[in-house]
């Protein structure tokens, strides 16, 4: 039973993950109130998440991909603007400047709560040659389906991957599945910059033995071709000719529409919010890829991201907007991908947050294999730990291995959750049986490994 909360307007601008779950929340806690989601792209409520699959053919139709039809969104009296754009808004009239994008004609919509749930968007390069035909983003559903058609009708046959994060490990995997030659291009050091080298050196091995060429400390330096892409030139000296490029150099936050109407940013150059998704201006809320989100082991605001922390955030600020009282407590940064047969998974602190940790940290390496050692099958799983050096507390846990990786990172999310201690995650009674596990887990195994350096780096005596 709900209570009863007077009638509102409420504008959402953006109908993917945070917009559509704060509409159906708001709706769901307000049967009065007049609820218009805007989405810029003709398609909504679809999982973006899932487009490598479909590229690679393991997903067949990108249908299938779709949530929520617009007609199954508006049976629940939510009124759906696709093809329309939020150009800007102003905090003191409340109201908002909408585009009809097929007609080219505006107009204005009043509200009494705004949601700002408009995302992230692929880092634009300014490189020469960047708008030849064969040179793909990958973000919308619309991305999808060009790099889906152009593989159908052009037939290429060697791939450029700019960037090696997760969507660019991912489209390695889709397009080699599609029978690319696959080459990535990464500017740090190694691929997935965000891993500890360790868990990096096994993912360019793995690379390398499944067909994958890479290029380190490299980038590109001109794209050349007349109508289509026939050529990439490199900064470190030396041309290649390609077919396909996918620029995968990561997303900013899509603020152009909240700063229009004053909305301050924060963390990552993200929209600015506190736990109950409120930005600075009154009435006014923020969900999703566009806002920052507070990381619960450094406390601190920072910007990740992620579909799960936009579906989640969405609900708090659909409850808020609505009237009913929520609050989102933060994430530990929590993420996974499968490249090939290979699984990686992190969470907790990475990089520069890191070097904020009063007192310093350690770390650990280990290998331990993913079931008892005379159960058939299984594969070692490479798992790094991080721990505070002052108290011991845990900090990060990354892992690879060929399976049982994206699970135990759950097991380690919710101990950062919990502000555990390497001595306290060492102690958890996690299951045991020879087809899922060795007796001695891989994670418990770097867990008791860390008590041991702890300790050992504590000289204070014990009792017992």
């Amino acid at each position: 039973m709900y209570q009863s909360f007077r009638p509102l307007k409420i504008v959402i601008v953006g109908g993917v993950a945070a917009g559509l779950s704060a509409a159906m929340r708001a709706r769901r806690n307000n049967p009065q109130s007049e609820i218009t989601v805007i989405q810029k792209e003709e398609h909504i409520s679809y999982a973006a998440c899932g487009l490598p699959y479909f590229i690679g053919g393991r997903i067949p139709a990108v249908e299938d991909l779709i949530v929520r039809q617009k007609d199954e969104i508006e049976a629940q009296n939510i009124r759906v603007l696709s093809a329309h754009e939020a150009l800007s808004f102003n905090g003191i009239k409340k109201r908002v400047v909408v585009k009809e994008l097929n007609r080219q004609k505006t107009f204005e919509l009043s509200y009494d709560r705004l949601i700002i749930a408009s995302g992230a968007r692929p880092r634009r390069l300014d490189i020469p040659g960047v708008g030849l035909g064969g040179i793909f983003y990958l973000r919308s559903l619309n991305d999808g389906m060009a790099i889906d058609a152009y593989i159908r009708e052009q037939h290429p046959r060697k791939a450029l991957i700019l960037g090696s994060g997760f969507i660019g490990l991912e489209m390695a995997e889709a397009l080699s599945l599609r029978g690319l030659e696959i080459t990535l291009v990464e500017s740090a050091a190694q691929v997935l910059p965000v891993v500890h080298p360790a868990i990096a050196e096994k993912l360019m091995a793995g690379l390398l033995a499944r067909g994958c060429r890479f290029m380190i400390n490299n980038s590109v330096l001109q794209f050349n071709g007349e109508k289509r892409l026939k050529q990439v030139v490199f900064k470190n000296g030396g041309s290649e000719d390609f077919d396909l490029v996918l620029i995968a150099a990561g997303v900013e936050p899509n603020t152009s529409f909240a700063q229009s109407g004053g909305v301050r940013l924060g963390a990552g150059g993200a929209i600015a919010v506190n736990d109950k998704m409120e930005t600075n201006l009154q009435g006014v809320y923020a969900a999703g890829d566009c806002c920052q989100v507070r990381h619960r082991v450094s406390n601190r605001y920072t910007w990740i991201p992620l579909g799960t922390t936009a579906n989640k955030q969405g609900r708090v600020a659909g409850d808020n907007a609505s009237g009913r009282y929520a609050r989102f407590k933060g994430v530990t940064g929590t993420m996974a991908v499968k490249v090939f047969d290979m699984q990686i998974a992190l969470s907790g602190l990475t990089g520069k947050d890191l070097e904020k940790v009063p007192g310093g940290w350690e770390q650990v390496v280990v290998k331990q294999g993913s079931r008892a050692h005379y159960y058939p099958g299984g594969a070692d799983i490479t798992v790094m730990m991080t721990w505070a050096r002052r108290d011991g507390r845990l900090l990060a846990v990354q892992m690879i291995g060929e399976e049982g990786v994206a699970k135990r990172i759950d097991v380690a999310a919710l101990a950062l959750q919990q502000k555990m201690t390497v001595r306290e995650l060492a102690e958890a009674d996690l299951s045991y049986a020879p087809p899922f596990a060795p007796v001695n887990d891989p994670l418990m195994i770097a867990a008791r490994r860390a008590v041991k350096m702890l300790e050992k780096s504590d000289s204070r005596p014990r009792l017992g």
